[in-house]
């Protein structure tokens, strides 16, 4: 008797959560989030209207994105160098043991995968810091080639 109590408490439990679960997930699945940064960009220029500052907002939002990027990508980057030392130490402790040299190869070839990783993602970065530079400075220079157009059509 005790055990089916047990057992229609925690059937029940789990029905319950099992339900929220449903529930939680149907709505996840219909407010999909917009699939991509340039959709996102493409839809606030297609609300805002077509001027300087406009175009100013969408570039601040593209550099806020790419500094995001970045920040995620110096994570990632810290994640597996920190794993590469610590294959590395692993590897050196296990040096001069007879019967551990596959396994100090092993960590070897991790450590040098992991250092191959992080190469890897500092290409990225730096791709993407030379991207928001182009950003910044394509916004520099239309603001100052358009300044000196104004002044000319005013003293006419």
């Amino acid at each position: 008797m005790q055990m089916k109590r047990a057992f229609y408490t925690t059937l029940s439990l789990f029905t319950v959560v099992w339900a929220f679960t449903a529930i939680d997930t149907h709505f996840i699945v219909r407010q999909s989030p917009v699939q991509s940064i340039d959709e996102r960009y493409a839809m606030l220029a297609g609300r805002l209207p077509a001027t300087e500052t406009s175009r100013g907002a969408v570039k601040s939002m593209q550099v806020a994105e790419i500094d995001q990027q970045i920040e995620e990508l110096e994570e990632m980057k810290r994640g597996f160098e920190a794993r590469a030392l610590r294959h590395e130490d692993q590897a050196q402790r296990l040096q001069f043991e007879d019967r551990a040299l596959l396994e100090t190869r092993r960590h070897n070839e991790l450590a040098a995968e992991n250092r191959a990783k992080a190469q890897r993602v500092q290409e990225e970065i730096d791709r993407l810091q030379t991207e928001k530079k182009k950003l910044l400075q394509r916004g520099y220079t239309r603001s100052t080639s358009k300044a000196p157009k104004k002044i000319a059509l005013k003293s006419l």
